[in-house]
């Protein structure tokens, strides 16, 4: 019988946090590994930034961050990181 309890990985493909730039995520799972995230992983930052993995249905998973002033996602394509951070300015206005 499996079990279903999450576990804690060390990541360090998901880019870096849009926070505090740094390269190294823990990510909560409970069938993901070191090389393959599921859809809605949880991420946290060592500052912690959190964040969910999304992914596509063909092997490839990345982060989006939970950030008010940013949005940033890593894509991990065929071993290869690519991430993006656009930043997005909230203006108030009265």
């Amino acid at each position: 019988m499996e079990s279903n309890q999450l576990k804690t990985l060390n990541v360090d493909w998901l880019g870096n946090c849009p926070t505090c730039d740094r390269e190294e995520h823990v990510v909560s799972t409970s069938e993901g590994n070191k090389d393959y995230l599921y859809e809605d992983d949880a991420v946290k930052c060592w500052c912690g930034q959190t964040g969910v993995i999304e992914t596509d249905g063909e092997g490839h998973a990345w982060c989006n961050w939970d950030d008010k002033d940013k949005i940033g996602c890593c894509i991990k394509i065929n071993d290869q990181s690519l991430f993006l951070v656009l930043g997005l300015f909230l203006h108030d206005h009265h």
